[in-house]
């Protein structure tokens, strides 16, 4: 999905490019033009697929200040796929609930972190967009974000919370994903293990339960010992006929 190739149609007029997409087939772009008398499928202009559209755009290319201005309009922050087509009969199953954390399609911080935007990341995650989404295979933000390479929006992610553990259907850690040219020298390999592996471990080991003492409070053990002394006592009084 997110390698999916884009084509768009050339035109001299004054127009928006929304986002079609078959299932299972690669996005496409189709322009679709104002001065022409309005959009074939109704004016898009405006509405809230269309600002969607934008976000996603915006995130993708690293626009941060139009993500801003977006979000400040209240465009969903977690919304994907705001345009497709279905081929005839086709039935297209989609999510019944926006908020589901899998569905089909990308998320706008899931496009930022495979492109490798620290500044977008940030202010998609200020907006409170979902660090641990998953598109249909399983894939987060936190994967994309280490098949791009970037260290930097790792590190953010894991500051939001994203499960450092989270593995894809194929079983792919965010470790997997990093690319071999981002760790040309062990130095490097090390400072993704930083901050990739030893996450998993510290988050493992933090929620370890301890095993509870069986003495809480050293009570048991100051008894035995003032029993103790007392019987040592007694022995050294018999002892001297006292």
């Amino acid at each position: 999905m997110g390698a999916a190739g884009a084509k768009a149609l050339s035109c001299q007029r004054t127009c928006e490019t929304t986002c079609v997409e078959h299932i299972g087939v690669d996005v496409y772009a189709v322009t679709q033009c104002v001065s022409s008398g309005g959009h074939p499928d109704g004016d898009l202009a405006g509405t809230e697929a269309m600002n969607v559209h934008k976000l996603l755009v915006a995130a993708k290319e690293g626009r941060q200040e139009e993500i801003a201005e977006l979000l400040s309009q209240g465009v969903p922050i977690d919304r994907r796929r705001p345009f497709f087509m279905k081929r005839e009969q086709e039935v297209i199953g989609r999510s019944g609930d926006l908020h589901d954390t899998r569905q089909p399609g990308m998320t706008a911080l899931m496009y930022a972190a495979q492109s490798g935007y620290p500044g977008c990341c940030a202010r998609l995650l200020v907006g409170r967009a979902n660090p641990n989404a998953e598109d249909e295979d399983g894939t987060r933000p936190l994967h994309f974000a280490a098949s791009s390479g970037s260290l930097d929006v790792c590190k953010l992610l894991l500051e939001y919370h994203a499960d450092v553990r989270a593995q894809t259907d194929d079983g792919k850690a965010a470790f997997d994903f990093v690319p071999d040219d981002a760790m040309p020298t062990a130095k490097h390999y090390q400072m993704w293990a930083s901050v990739l592996k030893r996450s998993l471990t510290a988050k493992a080991e933090a929620e370890r339960v301890p095993t509870p003492p069986t003495q809480t409070d050293g009570s048991g053990d100051a008894k035995s010992e003032l029993n103790s002394s007392l019987h040592e006592q007694e022995a050294q009084q018999e002892l001297h006929g006292e």
